[in-house]
């Protein structure tokens, strides 16, 4: 379990770090593919801190609000 988790940490950092260097959407389409998630599902919003630069893709998507997917959490998070 540790081991798969572990994975995809890894993974989804190696697609963050790409998207960063690669701000276009054409690279960010093909690593989130590469995953098996579709591009339409997928949004990624950057901001770094130091600068206040933006890298967003998908902002339509963004800015759709959706219920949560396991609501179980939110007591135990609160």
């Amino acid at each position: 379990m540790l081991k798969h988790f572990t994975f995809l940490i890894l993974g989804l950092t190696f697609v963050f770090l790409t998207a960063c260097q690669k701000p276009t959407t054409d690279s960010f389409e093909s690593i989130i593919e590469a995953y098996g998630v579709s591009p339409d599902k997928a949004t990624l919003f950057i901001k770094r801190l130091s600068d206040d630069k933006v890298w967003m893709y998908n902002s339509k998507r963004a800015e759709l609000r959706y219920i949560p997917a396991s609501t179980s959490k939110i007591p135990h998070t609160l």
